[in-house]
C-alpha cells in the first residue's frame, strides 16, 4: 500500500463518522500523524502505540563496499533506519485470518 492508497483508506474509514469530508482533510491528518511520528522518533528514539506496535530507530552496522568501476574499497558510515515492530495481538489475529 502506498501513501495515496493509505490516505484513501483512511478517508473511507473515518467518513462514516462525519469527521473527514474530503481527500484534502484526510491528507492533512495523515501528514500530521507522520510529522508527529517524526518528532517523537527524534526526541525519544521510539514511539509506542499501545496494542498496535512500536516504531524505533535502529543503528545499522558499518559496511565495506567496492566501487564497481574502480574496484576501490570504501567504508560506508552506519545509517539509521526506522523499524516498526508489530504487537503480538495483531500478529495473532493475522495468523488466525490466514488459516
Amino acid at each position: 500500500m502506498n501513501k495515496k492508497s493509505f490516505i484513501n483508506e483512511y478517508r473511507k474509514k473515518t467518513s462514516h463518522n462525519g469527521e473527514i469530508k474530503n481527500l484534502k482533510e484526510a491528507r492533512m491528518d495523515v501528514e500530521v500523524f507522520f510529522e508527529t511520528l517524526k518528532i517523537g522518533l527524534l526526541k525519544d528514539g521510539e514511539v509506542k502505540l499501545q496494542k498496535k506496535g512500536k516504531f524505533k530507530i535502529l543503528q545499522k552496522k558499518e559496511r565495506v563496499i567496492s566501487n564497481p568501476s574502480t574496484r576501490e574499497r570504501m567504508t560506508i558510515t552506519p545509517p539509521k533506519t526506522v523499524k516498526f515492530v508489530i504487537a503480538k495481538n495483531i500478529i495473532k489475529k493475522i495468523n488466525e485470518m490466514s488459516k
